[in-house]
Formats: structure tokens, C-alpha cells, sequence
């Protein structure tokens, strides 16, 4: 009971500022609907390259022969995906568009047979930027096709009359690129994993408030007095976090009620797994700004220690750039980063619509990287009240 009633204290005095809450409450809603607007609009495309998923189903050589072609024009960035994948990161923007090679293309493109040839492309409804790699896949058809009827024809003796069935068969092949398109509402819906990186780095700079907070009632003397009352340091550290974490919830509440509603931002299918994500997410920035405040001495140096911490581990744990596109060692190293560990569990539950299940493993190493935090600063509180 002592620890919720001095929690309530603190909640008081940090709702006694209306300018500073409404801040903290505003910015991060700004920021990440900002984001959403921004990756709405792009097409996730240059005008010098063009990025796409293949699913090579070929059981023959054919597909992977049309795959190097389409490498070779210089300005198609391929990344071959399961057909799952390569839907999902259609639909959330992560691609231009998905090629979808058939199981029988090399023996249907040996056999002439234009049916089995067709190969898919999934995009979303909106642009045609799809149609140069539509002709260029055409032309391999095309080329492929025409140099199977010559072998069949070859031993004809007539060369006009094989000019002539050529030209017959080629045209009673109907070559072509089948294309299935999603709605551009499902884009709008769904969010990819730059969206999730920003907020979540920005949830890690958040951390700054509460520093100030601990350095205010550390100049004021709260704390010291705190300190010399028969409670323990567990108690009094808890407090403080019970006091902010309330404030947090109120802080994603707006946050993923607003890109919902103006954004139709998709949350994924399960609130409690999202609750249960952001709730040991902010755990665990409390605790690791409690255990911060150990070495910080002022408002100055909590900015700049903040920002270095949340940067540096933002880097390696995948927030900026994708994990498959960072060194070697730095992958190794972002499973010793919590970001890394939320970015996974909220990929899961608003891209993969999975449930609690799924992120049990996620929340649990977050608990763990709080409590680890927890523990250090709260045996450290008696220094950092005396400092």
C-alpha cells in the first residue's frame, strides 16, 4: 500500500505542470502520425531503382535464369521471399511489388505451354511502376518461347513455311503477366518496420522526462527526505516508477487511439498483447533512466546521456536499419538490446496479428532487462539521493 500511496504523491505533483504533461503527451502522437502520413505517401521507389520480392515456386532452371535477368538491368533491387512474406510486405509498403514465379515454369516454357508460364505479380492498386519488369518479363517468355518452337520446326524443309508457323504459334501463345492487386486502404492499415522503429526510438528518448523528474525531487529534497523514512529503496524507486508508468499508459492511449482512428493505423487483432508490450517497454525505459540518474547530475547531462544511450542502442538493435543490413557482430549484439526485443514482439502483434502467446518470450526478456535495471539503480537510490 505505501507504494501506491506515494506514487499517487508523485502522480500529483507531475500533473501539477499542465504545459510540460501536455507535451509529453502530444509529441509522441505528433511524431509518429507524421510517420504514418509520410510512409503512406511513398511508394517505396526511386526513380533510379526498384524494389522487389520474388518467390521462385520453379522446380527447373528457368526461374532462376529469369531472376539474373532482371538483376542485370541495373535499376531491380530482388529479395527472394516465401510467398506469406512476400505478401505481408506488399501490403505494408515494405516492397513495390512481389513477382511470383510458377512451380512448372521451366517445363512449360520447354513444352510451349503459355498457361503454366503466367507469371503473378501482387502490388497494391495505386502506380504502374510494375510494367518494366512486366515487358522484361515478356521478353524472356517471349525469347524462351520462340527458341522452343524453332528446335521443334527446325527439321522442316521449307523455310517460308516455317517462317509462317512460327509466327502462327507464337501468336496462339498468349503470353502474359497476370497481376493481382491489393487495395490501397490495406496499405493505409498497415504499418512497416520504419513506422515501428521511430516510435520506438522515440518512446527511448521519452526516458529524458522522467530523468528531470528525479532531478527535481532530488533538488528539492523529496528524495533525500524519501531516503531517511523506514521504507525501503525498493519501495521509494517503485513509487516513482508506478507514478510515470500511469502517465506512459495515458501517453499510448492517445497515441494508438489517434493513428487508429484519423490513421486507420492496424494495432493488430489483440489490444492485450499490445498492452502487455508497451507496458513492459515502459518498464523498462523507467528503470533504465532510474539507474541513469545514478551518474547524471543535471537537466543538461540527462539530454545528452538520453540521447547517446537510446542512439547508440537504437543502432545496433535494428530501429534505424534492419537487422539483415547491419555488420555481423552488431547483429549479434542486438539481442542485448530491449528495442530489439519490442520491435520483434510488435511486429508480431501488428504485422503478423499474432496474440499474447506469440510475444510471451518478448514481454519475459523485457521484464527481465527491467528488473535488472530495477534492481541496480534501486541499490544505487540512497547515492543518488545524496549526490
Amino acid at each position: 500500500m505505501k507504494i501506491i500511496q506515494y506514487s499517487f504523491m508523485h502522480l500529483q505533483r507531475i500533473l501539477k505542470d499542465k504545459k510540460i504533461l501536455l507535451l509529453g503527451m502530444l509529441m509522441p502522437t505528433l511524431v509518429v502520425s507524421l510517420v504514418v502520413f509520410f510512409t503512406n505517401k511513398n511508394e517505396n521507389v526511386s526513380s533510379s531503382n526498384i524494389y522487389v520480392d520474388v518467390v521462385n515456386q520453379d522446380t527447373g532452371l528457368k526461374g532462376e535464369e529469369l531472376i539474373n535477368e532482371l538483376e542485370d538491368t541495373g535499376v531491380i533491387n530482388l529479395t527472394k521471399v516465401t510467398l506469406e512474406d512476400g505478401e505481408r510486405r506488399v501490403k505494408s509498403g515494405n516492397s513495390s511489388f512481389a513477382i511470383i514465379i510458377p512451380e512448372k515454369f521451366s517445363s512449360a516454357l520447354e513444352q510451349s505451354d503459355s498457361e503454366s508460364t503466367e507469371v503473378s505479380i501482387l502490388k497494391l492498386s495505386q502506380g504502374n511502376v510494375d510494367n518494366i519488369v512486366s515487358n522484361k518479363i515478356n521478353s524472356f517468355i517471349m525469347n524462351n518461347t520462340l527458341a522452343t518452337k524453332v528446335v521443334n520446326n527446325i527439321n522442316s524443309d521449307n523455310s517460308e513455311k516455317l517462317k509462317n508457323k512460327l509466327i502462327n504459334n507464337i501468336q496462339d501463345s498468349k503470353i502474359k503477366v497476370e497481376k493481382s492487386t491489393f487495395s490501397t486502404e490495406e496499405k493505409t492499415k498497415t504499418v512497416n518496420i520504419a513506422f515501428l522503429g521511430v516510435m520506438i526510438s522515440f518512446m527511448m528518448y521519452t526516458m529524458i522526462y522522467f530523468v528531470n523528474e528525479i532531478m527535481e525531487i532530488k533538488r528539492n529534497g523529496t528524495l533525500r527526505r524519501s531516503i531517511s523514512t523506514p521504507n525501503s529503496n525498493i519501495t521509494i524507486g517503485g513509487a516513482l516508477l508506478l507514478s510515470f508508468l500511469v502517465t506512459e499508459w495515458i501517453q499510448v492511449a492517445v497515441m494508438v487511439g489517434f493513428t487508429k482512428i484519423v490513421f486507420k493505423v492496424n494495432w493488430g487483432n489483440s489490444y492485450a498483447a499490445l498492452f502487455l508490450v508497451f507496458t513492459a517497454f515502459i518498464l523498462v525505459i523507467l528503470s533504465l533512466g532510474l539507474l541513469l540518474s545514478r551518474w547524471i547530475k543535471n537537466e543538461t547531462q540527462s539530454a545528452i546521456v538520453v540521447n547517446m544511450v537510446a542512439t547508440l542502442t537504437g543502432a545496433v538493435s535494428g530501429c534505424f536499419v534492419s537487422v539483415e543490413y547491419l555488420p555481423g557482430i552488431f547483429q549479434k549484439i542486438a539481442s542485448f538490446t530491449p528495442q530489439n526485443w519490442v520491435l520483434n514482439a510488435l511486429t508480431e502483434v501488428m504485422l503478423n496479428n499474432k496474440g499474447i502467446y506469440s510475444v510471451l518470450p518478448s514481454i519475459g526478456i523485457l521484464l527481465l532487462f527491467a528488473a535488472a535495471f530495477f534492481t541496480a539503480a534501486a541499490s544505487s537510490l540512497r547515492t543518488v539521493a545524496q549526490n
